[in-house]
């Protein structure tokens, strides 16, 4: 399918003076017969003698020279003001105001403002000409919309024959007949197609693009269709002018092609998570053993896993609640995961949860720290990636499981390490064996005794005697270092005397003494489940 080098635009001033029923007012055209291609957006009758705030720009101005006045100062501010408002063209029928000529000062006034002027010699009815307008108008938007729908019927083929985007890309430049360019919602780029043009004047093109984003110049310019529908961010098409800004069929295209790639993007990227979640399905149910191992193993299998790792070591991973990392960073950080433990020869099996992203790690040996750090460095190689670290998401491991029962064990503990880690200083890696009273309490979490016996233990701190929250995360602090001033202090970058001074407002809103152990701990499990509760500050 090809549109025929065809190019489709707006309504010219040349065309509107070849219909017959302006030519049947024997038009004459006394300014403006080098702008007889400049673009008409409407036909508007100005009878009125205040024009001022009627057009949106680009209208073609019938009248009869009523609304002008008699006097040439009032004729030069009506003419002005259709200039102002960037009409297109001027139309005045003899005959009515002016007999047999347009007086001198209207002449000159267009000259001065650049608006064409013509004559019409002949009596036409103003209707019958805005009616031929508006009937070419809709032939030429009919034949527009036929063409761009032919344009999006071709790409749509080539999409559902499994062609790749830079192919439909390529395809479309050449349908248009410019070069487009695929971008990021940021404007990145990801594909230029220069179509029928050489690649370096696409190139140009795009490079003006880039350096003069904001402006527009005669003959170049660009039209931008973002993707739409939930991936808008993703991306957006721009066509590139080359020889000439885009035309009405270049714009239309690429609207409707935008919706073609769109698409495509999106089951693209429907599919790439549709098997994150089928993986996370399968750990999810190996954690909570509800397959037989006969069944996981054959699952695994179909997914790329080794069906029978002798060596299983499971790990996971959650954002913590005050690090805001959006669904589909987290989704490609999965995808991050399981790509760069390929590259460096470590067999694995990453999926998603609603919580978590869950993994297992194929071995050889069982040198659980050698394993432990080639995971997490994996791992936090791709967290880089996104500016994200220790601070932003929880990594758990729950040691070296033989196969796929210790496999599931091991992925269960992990789940509930990564949890309870929310509340722990932030680590590297932390081992979920290790979780102690925090994982205890992270069992507990759902106890409305637990959560009761937190917010009163801190009830004292309310905004109302600590505006600020420096109270609150002093005393945080303070306890995690079990009563450690001068390591509070450099946690805090106080000196002792400030520490000192906030720890005694303190005790005396709570009414407790900091020196006693049991009540640091109650304090320390205080701001554990608060944390676990998103309940801080």
């Amino acid at each position: 399918m090809a549109a025929d080098g065809v190019r489709y635009t707006q309504i010219t001033l040349g065309e509107i003076l070849e219909l017959p029923v302006v030519r049947r007012g024997l038009p004459t055209l006394l300014h403006g017969s080098d702008d007889i291609t400049r673009e008409v957006t409407w036909v508007h009758v100005g009878e009125f003698p205040e024009p001022e705030g009627l057009l949106r720009g680009g209208e073609l101005v019938l009248t009869t020279g009523m609304g002008m006045g008699t006097k040439a100062v009032s004729q030069r501010r009506w003419i002005r003001l259709l200039a102002e408002q960037q009409a297109s063209a001027l139309f005045i029928e003899l005959g009515l105001v002016f007999k047999r000529r347009v007086p001198r000062v209207i002449v000159e006034s267009c000259i001065d403002h650049d608006l064409p002027l013509v004559v019409l010699r002949r009596e036409v009815a103003f209707v019958e000409i805005t009616r031929a307008v508006t009937e070419l108008a809709l032939t030429r938007r009919a034949a527009v919309t036929w063409h761009a729908g032919e344009v999006q019927a071709y790409l749509t083929e080539m999409v559902l024959s499994g062609r790749s985007t830079t192919e439909v890309l390529d395809a479309l430049a050449m349908q248009i007949g410019a070069p487009v360019a695929f971008e990021t919602g940021a404007g990145e780029l990801i594909y230029c197609a220069s179509g029928p043009f050489p690649g370096e004047r696409a190139l140009d093109a795009l490079d003006y693009r880039r350096r003069h984003l904001d402006r527009d110049t005669e003959g170049v310019g660009t039209f931008v269709a973002p993707l739409p529908g939930t991936v808008r961010s993703a991306g957006r098409l721009v066509v590139l002018g080359v020889e000439r800004s885009p035309d009405d069929f270049q714009r239309v295209a690429l609207q409707h092609a935008a919706g073609v790639i769109a698409l495509e993007q999106l089951n693209l990227r429907h599919a790439d998570q549709l098997q994150f979640r089928t993986r996370g399905a399968l750990l999810s149910d190996l954690a909570a053993g509800r397959e037989a191992e006969e069944d996981i193993s054959r699952r695994a299998g179909l997914l790329g896993f080794p069906p029978a790792p002798r060596v299983v070591m499971p790990f996971v991973l959650r954002r913590r609640r005050s690090a805001e990392v959006r669904d589909q960073v987290w989704h490609d950080i999965a995808a991050g995961i399981r790509e760069v433990c390929s590259a460096r020869g470590i067999p694995s099996l990453v999926g998603l949860t609603s919580a978590e992203i869950l993994g297992l790690a194929a071995f050889g040996t069982v040198d659980e720290k050698a394993a432990f750090d080639r995971v997490a460095d994996a791992v936090h190689a791709v967290l880089g990636r996104y500016g994200l670290d220790e601070r932003s998401v929880v990594i758990a491991f729950a040691g070296i499981g033989q196969g796929w029962k210790g496999a599931g064990d091991g992925l269960r503990r992990a789940i509930r390490g990564a949890g309870a880690a929310q509340s722990a200083p932030p680590l590297r890696w932390h081992d979920a064996r290790q979780a102690g009273v925090r994982g205890l309490l992270y069992d507990l979490r759902d106890r409305t005794e637990l959560l009761e016996f937190a917010r009163e233990q801190l009830a004292g701190l309310g905004p109302q005697v600590d505006r600020t929250g420096a109270l609150r995360e002093t005393l945080r602090v303070y306890v995690e270092a079990h009563g450690r001033k001068a390591a509070a202090a450099r946690t805090l970058h106080l000196d002792r005397t400030a520490l000192y001074g906030r720890l005694r407002r303190i005790e005396q809103y709570l009414g407790i003494d900091l020196e006693d152990s049991a009540t640091r701990l109650a304090l320390e499990i205080a701001f554990a489940v608060l944390v676990m509760e998103d309940d801080v500050g």
